[in-house]
């Protein structure tokens, strides 16, 4: 008969039961730090490193000793500014560790044993017993490197941009200043030359022969064009600087349209302006300026209709406003430039187009003299069937 043999019971203390839960605990948090894909660590009350995944190494560039490596698996820390040295005792986690406080918000720049920098954003938080006393401390290491060259292309891109617009108002206000003398500079010689134009026609009938005669009318044509555009350049220079000044007054606005389509009827012989509709209304406005807009809108239609021999005007009133809608027959405008015709120094591009001479500055004033009434402004148009430019002012 065989008889069994009983092993020498195992005694378990409090000590054994402790030992062991302490390791399946550290056991367990290992587990979890290696399984994080962010970068992170643990040190010891006193410092050293306990624990650390494969990101905090691949961060660092090497793997720390446990146990003899302090605060840091990195040898160089430094300030954002990638100069000031940072002692390891100083570092973020060994403040955390020492104070017994969370540390955030704190940049650092961390360096490689193969001399790459890489910006980190630590996070240590320390931790407690039961007691109150910090015992270890755990550390988060977010890298920030990629961020922050993405900062600086953009602080280098705004700089640019900057710069830029710098130059480019500089360049505006030379320009402009430009318009502005040449402009005074020109206007007040090319009067002068109309004028003694128009006394060589009247004092001397000698001149009076067909062929002179024609000189003489479109050299007096050609200076008068000339005012025009210097005209043009002075207001822009006034607009620009928020100069351009307007003197109200109660117009009856059905005869001041009347006297505008009058004196060009007079003056142009290749195309009939129909004019329909009209208006009982008063208005307070700048006679001139309004009458300006008109002359602007005309010539435009006559300069842009091509072969067509008409021009339709028409005036309309509501309530509230008086309407005026001028018609040509002519090349039309293209969709993508309707908005653009009432830009400065805007002109349009094509066959037709090229052969008109222009600086695109007739619409930009007539559209900033109707905005100062409070009036709109805006075309219809379609390419090889004309426009039609309406503008609204107030009655009152």
């Amino acid at each position: 008969m065989s008889h069994l043999k009983l092993s020498k019971p195992v005694t378990l203390n409090n000590d054994n039961l402790l030992l062991g839960s302490r390791q399946e605990k550290e056991n367990s948090e290992s587990q979890i730090i290696q399984s994080l894909a962010a970068a992170v660590y643990t040190c010891d009350e006193n410092g050293y490193i306990k624990l650390y995944n494969k990101a905090a190494a691949t961060l660092w560039g090497r793997e720390p000793e446990i146990g003899k490596d302090l605060w840091c698996g990195s040898w160089k820390i430094y300030e954002p500014d990638g100069v000031t040295r940072v002692s390891l005792d100083a570092c973020p986690m060994a403040v955390a560790l020492k104070e017994g406080r969370s540390i955030r918000g704190v940049e650092i720049i961390v360096e490689r044993p193969d001399g790459e920098r890489r910006n980190i954003m630590p996070h240590p938080d320390p931790i407690f017993n039961s007691s109150g006393k910090v015992v270890e401390a755990v550390n988060m290491l977010v890298d920030i490197t990629d961020l922050k060259q993405k900062e600086n292309e953009l602080r280098n891109s705004e700089e640019k941009y900057r710069t830029l617009a710098e130059e480019l108002q500089l360049a505006l206000k030379t320009e402009e200043e430009f318009i502005s003398i040449a402009s005074h500079e020109l206007k007040t010689p090319v009067t002068s030359i109309s004028v003694f134009l128009e006394v060589l026609l009247e004092m001397h009938p000698e001149l009076k022969d067909k062929h002179t005669n024609y000189m003489l009318t479109r050299s007096k044509a050609q200076v008068e064009r000339l005012i025009g555009l210097i005209r043009d350049l002075l207001d822009v220079t006034k607009i620009k600087a928020g100069k351009l000044d307007l003197n109200f007054e109660e117009v009856d606005f059905n005869n001041m349209v009347d006297g505008v389509v009058h004196d060009h009827s007079s003056t142009i012989s290749s195309h009939r302006i129909i004019k329909t509709g009209e208006s009982n209304s008063k208005i307070r406005c700048d006679k001139n300026r309004i009458e300006q807009v008109l002359s602007n809108l005309l010539t435009n239609a006559v300069k842009y209709s091509g072969k067509a021999n008409e021009i339709h005007f028409h005036i309309s009133e509501n309530k509230k406003n008086v309407q005026v809608d001028i018609q040509d027959f002519g090349i039309g405008i293209k969709d993508e430039n309707k908005t653009k015709v009432f830009d400065r120094f805007f002109r349009a591009n094509g066959k037709d187009a090229g052969m008109l001479s222009s600086l695109g500055l007739g619409l930009y004033i007539s559209a900033d003299i109707i905005k100062r009434h409070k009036g709109k402004i805006w075309v219809d148009s379609k390419m090889g069937n004309g426009s039609i430019f309406h503008f609204s002012l107030p009655k009152k």
